[in-house]
C-alpha cells in the first residue's frame, strides 16, 4: 500500500495535533487544577484578613461609641459647670459690693475710735480730779460734822 507524502504528512500532523491537544488538555488540567487551589488560598488569606479587619472596625465602633458617651457626659458636666460660675460670678460680685462696704464702715469706725479714744482719755483725766466713793463718804461724814459744829 502505498502512501501519499501528502497524505503522510497529514496523518502525522493529525496524530501530531492530536497529542498536542492531549498533552495541552493534561496539562491545562493540572494548571486549572493548581489555579483552582491558589485561587482558594488567596480566598482563605484575604477572608481571614477582611474578618480581621471587620472585628477592628467593630472595635473601633465600641470605642468610638464608649469617647462619644465620654464626650456628652462631659459637654453635660460642662454645661453645669457654666451654670456653676455664672453663679459664683454674681455671688463674688455680691461679696465684693459687701467688702466695699464693710471698708467703708471700718473708716468710719476708725474715725469713731480715735473720738471715743479722745473722750477715755479726758474721761481718765476728769476721773483723777475727782474723788472716788470710798473718799466721798468719809468727806461727807466730814462736812457733815463740821457744819453741825458751826455756832449757829
Amino acid at each position: 500500500m502505498e502512501i501519499n507524502e501528502k497524505t503522510f504528512k497529514k496523518e502525522i500532523l493529525e496524530g501530531v495535533d492530536e497529542i498536542f491537544k492531549q498533552r495541552t488538555e493534561v496539562v491545562l488540567i493540572e494548571q486549572r487544577k493548581e489555579f483552582e487551589r491558589h485561587i482558594g488560598a488567596l480566598k482563605e488569606d484575604f477572608s481571614s484578613q477582611l474578618q480581621g479587619v471587620a472585628d477592628s472596625v467593630t472595635g473601633i465602633r465600641e470605642s468610638l461609641g464608649n469617647v462619644q458617651e465620654m464626650v456628652a457626659k462631659n459637654t453635660e458636666d460642662i454645661e453645669v459647670m457654666k451654670g456653676d460660675i455664672n453663679l459664683m460670678r454674681g455671688d463674688i460680685k455680691e461679696l465684693k459690693e459687701d467688702v466695699s462696704v464693710l471698708k467703708e464702715d471700718v473708716s468710719v469706725l476708725k474715725e469713731d475710735m480715735v473720738v471715743v479714744k479722745s473722750d477715755v482719755s479726758t474721761i481718765k483725766h476728769d476721773l483723777k480730779q475727782k474723788v472716788d466713793t470710798k473718799e466721798f463718804e468719809p468727806l461727807k461724814e466730814l462736812v457733815s460734822l463740821k457744819m453741825s459744829q458751826k455756832p449757829a
